[in-house]
């Protein structure tokens, strides 16, 4: 009897162990399979999603038909991340970012093909210039040579040139820049963090002649963090938050220290005009929330697209509530384009005539809304992607 009740506990001990021995079997992505997409070409809207089950193991590239409102392709991307979901597009070529890999991935929409380029460092990818180069900064520091800033060549998938803070550009500090989401400028556009000299620097890698040029200089340390250029680059607009003048001593506070709106710098005058937003109360009908939140911005043409919300309770759970205005630069009128609203989509792209408002918090789809920027006909509201398991 002893000899079965050992023989059972035996095989009881070889199938947990062969069962769970399956847990340490790694889950691999299916199969990346290239296969031309250039049929969507121009009309999609691309974005990185994680890969549920292993979100740093694998991603995938999500192109969404903003004609027929639909997902018309889903391309694994196995051993890259989806931690910037960031995906810019200019003549064919989708661009991708990878952080955990330190890698730029170009998709060729001809092929299919993947060119992986190693960086420096990852950081932002705000769009592809008219002259198909994308500029990479990061918020790391290399103590003998600052910050790197490396440009890409998209046309050709190559590495053309690390520009270094100290040896490069005389900038010490976290750049920002801006790319094809807004006016089709050929430059990349850097804000100097104002931490030593007291003041914000404004610089420009242009690549029209292959110069790096300061083209203003704010007589204060303002956290600015983002900017908006027009198209003729004479006028560019900073975001303003009522903590945007931490920085500044009280005796050199600007009047509008406090307040919310847009930093309006003429390039060319060397002037500076402060635009205030509209009340809280306007923006949100009557509602006043004690913190006002803010999304991303985007000018295009005459107008800046820019997103505001705030958060609640009801009862434990948080919620939120935003609303897209835009202000037209020439005649200073603001309105509302999209009326409060549940949610809070943080991002804003811009493809052909149509604006996606995004909303992606892991693991929860992926939340779009699309409308049409001609008649700000929303087309489609809240449509949910589901992060692939």
């Amino acid at each position: 009897m002893k000899k079965y009740i050992i023989l059972i506990i035996m095989i009881s001990i070889s199938i947990s162990i062969l069962l769970s021995g399956c847990y340490f079997v790694e889950e691999k992505m299916e199969e990346y399979i290239p296969h031309p997409i250039n049929e969507l070409n121009g009309k999609a809207f691309a974005i990185l999603s994680r890969w549920k089950k292993h979100p740093f193991k694998g991603a995938y590239m999500i192109l969404y038909d903003v004609d027929k409102l639909e997902v018309a392709k889903t391309i694994p991307l196995p051993g890259i991340d989806a931690f910037m979901d960031t995906v810019a597009y200019r003549d064919g070529k989708y661009v991708f970012i990878s952080y955990s890999t330190r890698e730029v991935g170009i998709l060729n929409a001809k092929t299919e093909n993947i060119k992986y380029i190693k960086i420096e460092q990852p950081g932002l990818l705000n769009g592809i210039t008219k002259s198909n180069k994308i500029g990479i900064m990061t918020d790391k520091y290399n103590l003998e040579k600052g910050m790197a800033i490396s440009v890409i060549d998209v046309k050709n998938e190559k590495m053309e040139k690390v520009y270094w803070s100290k040896e490069n550009i005389d900038i010490f500090s976290p750049p920002n820049f801006s790319g094809e989401l807004y006016p089709a400028t050929n430059c990349i556009y850097l804000q100097e963090y104002p931490f030593e000299d007291g003041y914000s620097k404004f610089m420009e890698i242009n690549f029209d002649n292959n110069t790096v040029n300061e083209i203003y200089k704010l007589k204060y340390p303002l956290n600015a963090q983002s900017f908006v250029f027009t198209e003729d680059k004479r006028y560019f607009f900073i975001r303003i938050h009522p903590k945007s003048c931490y920085l500044i001593p009280q005796d050199k506070k600007p009047e509008w220290a406090g307040k919310a709106g847009f930093l309006q710098i003429d390039t060319i005058k060397k002037e500076e005009k402060f635009i205030e937003w509209p009340s809280s109360k306007w923006t949100f009908d009557g509602v006043e929330p004690d913190d006002v939140v803010v999304g991303k911005y985007t000018l295009l043409n005459d107008y800046i697209y820019f997103l505001v919300g705030y958060y609640y309770y009801i009862g434990e759970d948080e919620k939120t509530k935003s609303v897209l205005l835009k202000y037209n630069i020439k005649t200073g009128e603001f309105k509302k384009v999209i009326p409060v609203r549940d949610g809070f989509p943080w991002e804003i792209y811009i493809v052909k005539d149509k604006m996606i408002l995004l909303e992606n918090y892991f693991p929860s789809p992926l939340t779009i809304t699309v409308m049409d920027l001609n008649t700000e006909k929303i087309l489609i509201k809240n449509q949910e992607i589901d992060q692939h398991e």
